[in-house]
């Protein structure tokens, strides 16, 4: 495939994850994916990575990172298309979602065949919102003041790190806003309706700039969050993850639901919520305060069981603690929160649990600790850690 042939379909999807594309080139773009037999006509992991080369400066080291990065998500992808998810003629959607959801996770948005406007290019350590005309700013969490006015009304305020939504007035038609939160970062919005959610790193979400009465109160989002949902019996809130949604009033939850993990989980504080697999709208599975609601990807069933749930929500003190996790489960989080990359050579160690916990230590400290307790060994490049 030559990317010229490709132009029209990366357009749709680059305003797609911005949020500017009409509901007519969405069904297009969705009938295309579906019933067209594309799999040579989509960028490869080179071409892909050709296209980031070619709009950011990037350092041997971090092109080798993003190329690993790539094969392992759309080789993820391919294999499990091929073995447990028939749902299209050929593997192309997957791809697809695998390679663009990895450029979102890098904030990294490209204006690539806007002939009219400048490239606009943002580092992937940037924090980034995107209002719902399509606007991209780039968040400075030491700033203070006025985000967004409309005339003399204030609709968004930012004090730091939180973003706060006016409740003021009311919306006839749902705006959508997006906040994407690199690794390294965390975040706090406090939506129309007085809810607030904690972002933690690698984590995006997507919501309206206020909600409408009367309709459910709905948000997207990819990565982990706290919710503290505000109370409203009338309208219910919703919470679209990646293959779960959540359904409440009014509590608080944690969810995790990172692309990459093969557990997405819901853990409840206080109140009540029902979870369910996106594809089994009918499979609902209550929670109570003190349980976690766990589906599985591989076997594709919801398990329940009763936590500490502070173990799930010490990532917004900064904190990490882990109970029986996969040892590449771990090397994620932490990634996420240092900002760094791991590459395993340990393939024995990848598939052993453990129990850890980490304070809000450097990261030094935390590798120091892996090696004294579980006696690895690792050497670091630049912000490149392999392990042994």
């Amino acid at each position: 495939m030559t990317l010229k042939r490709s132009h029209n379909i990366n357009e749709l999807l680059l305003k797609y994850i911005n949020n500017t594309i009409s509901l007519e080139e969405a069904e297009f773009l969705l009938d295309y994916i579906k019933h067209n037999d594309v799999t040579e006509e989509f960028p490869s992991v080179d071409e892909v990575l050709d296209i980031i080369s070619a709009k950011v400066e990037l350092r041997l080291e971090d092109k080798d990172r993003i190329y690993r990065r790539l094969e392992e998500k759309i080789g993820k992808a391919e294999f499990t298309y091929k073995e447990k998810r028939p749902l299209f003629r050929n593997n192309t959607f997957l791809r697809l979602a695998a390679i663009f959801l990895f450029l979102v996770g890098l904030t990294v948005f490209f204006k690539l065949f806007d002939g009219t406007s400048k490239e606009e290019i943002i580092s992937s350590s940037e924090i980034t919102f995107i209002d719902g005309q399509g606007k991209i700013r780039v968040l400075d969490t030491t700033s203070t003041g006025v985000l967004i006015q409309n005339q003399n009304a204030v609709i968004v305020h930012q004090n730091k790190s939180q973003l706060v939504f006016s409740n003021k007035g009311k919306a006839h038609k749902l705006v959508y806003n997006t906040l994407n939160v690199p690794n390294g970062k965390r975040m706090q919005i406090v939506l129309s309706d007085g809810t607030v959610v904690h972002l933690n790193s690698g984590t995006s979400i997507r919501f309206p700039e206020m909600f409408i009465d009367g309709k459910k109160r709905e948000v997207f989002i990819s990565g982990e969050a706290f919710f503290d949902v505000a109370k409203d019996p009338n309208n219910m809130f919703v919470v679209h993850g990646n293959e779960i949604d959540v359904e409440v009033y009014g509590t608080q939850f944690n969810i995790s639901n990172y692309p990459e993990e093969e557990v997405q989980h819901v853990v409840l504080v206080e109140g009540s919520v029902s979870m369910h697999q996106q594809k089994v709208p009918d499979g609902k599975v209550l929670l109570s305060p003190g349980m976690k609601g766990s589906l599985h990807k591989e076997s594709e069933l919801i398990e329940t069981k009763e936590v500490v749930t502070d173990i799930y929500t010490s990532w917004m003190q900064g904190e990490l603690v882990f109970r029986n996790a996969s040892f590449r489960a771990i090397l994620n989080s932490l990634e996420r929160k240092y900002a760094v990359s791991f590459v395993l050579n340990n393939q024995t160690l990848a598939k052993e649990r453990f129990n850890a916990s980490f304070g809000n230590k450097p990261i030094e400290d935390v590798l120091q600790g892996l090696k004294n307790t579980y006696d690895i060994s690792y050497t670091i490049e630049e912000n490149i850690i392999t392990i042994k």
